[in-house]
């Protein structure tokens, strides 16, 4: 397989598993060595399983064949935060206050349950600081989380770990703007700000003004505007 299939979206690979072009067993052993040449300089995963992966991906490859996959989300790869329950797999927080052995990890948080209910293939887990707290991703336990693009700067939090895989493909919000990508938050309602945009722009030279939707001015109109009230003023002494 190429390296382009690595770079593929989660419908652009649903697509290839339907055709016939790719299938998950492959698409899931050409990340996992990825990960082994790429991850060393780089440290965003601080837990690996290539066999449990693999078997999740063979799965997801014999309802492809069958013709019967579980929805757009079967075979799809993804790595779970370091601070989402995982059955089967420790959920270390970055703390060292917390011990791989110290319970049996055999409950999947809601986020991880759906995903596995969908049949996506859990690469592994990727750092977070310890418990999440701050918006750089360095901890006890797994050391820091470096960016990809210049691995003398940071890769941002508290998802750094995801966030150095959203520099080649995309990740949480914070992150990625450490990695030249851009993600759009519920509250900009899918548009970006004119004068972040702009700025966007001028850093950017392979993204023209013209391709950036500005953001618009919220009108007295707008529904989801907030209307502030003044406070009466209080009544002036004699």
């Amino acid at each position: 397989m190429s390296d382009t299939a690595r770079r593929l979206s989660a419908t652009e690979l649903a697509d290839a598993y339907r055709s016939g072009e790719l299938t998950p067993e492959t698409v899931a052993a050409e990340l996992l060595d990825a990960i082994d040449e790429v991850d060393p300089s780089i440290n965003a995963f601080c837990l690996l399983d290539r066999d449990t992966t693999i078997a999740q991906a063979r799965e997801s490859g014999e309802r492809f064949r069958a013709g019967a996959p579980f929805g757009p989300l079967d075979g799809v790869p993804v790595s779970i935060k370091d601070l989402l329950l995982t059955k089967g797999w420790p959920t270390l927080r970055g703390s060292l206050m917390i011990r791989p052995d110290q319970m049996e990890w055999d409950t999947d948080a809601p986020a991880v349950a759906r995903l596995r209910e969908a049949g996506a293939v859990l690469l592994g887990k990727v750092t977070t600081p310890e418990f999440g707290w701050k918006g750089v991703t360095d901890s006890p336990r797994t050391g820091v989380t470096r960016n990809p693009w210049n691995t003398e700067r940071t890769s941002g939090g508290s998802s750094g770990g995801n966030g150095q895989r959203g520099g080649r493909r995309g990740g949480a919000r914070a992150p990625v703007g450490r990695h030249r990508r851009r993600r759009f938050h519920p509250d900009t309602r899918g548009l970006l700000r004119h004068r972040r945009a702009q700025a966007d722009t001028r850093s950017r030279p392979d993204v023209s003004a013209e391709s950036v939707r500005p953001g618009r001015a919220r009108g007295a109109d707008d529904p989801h505007r907030r209307r502030l009230r003044r406070a009466p003023r209080r009544a002036e002494r004699p």
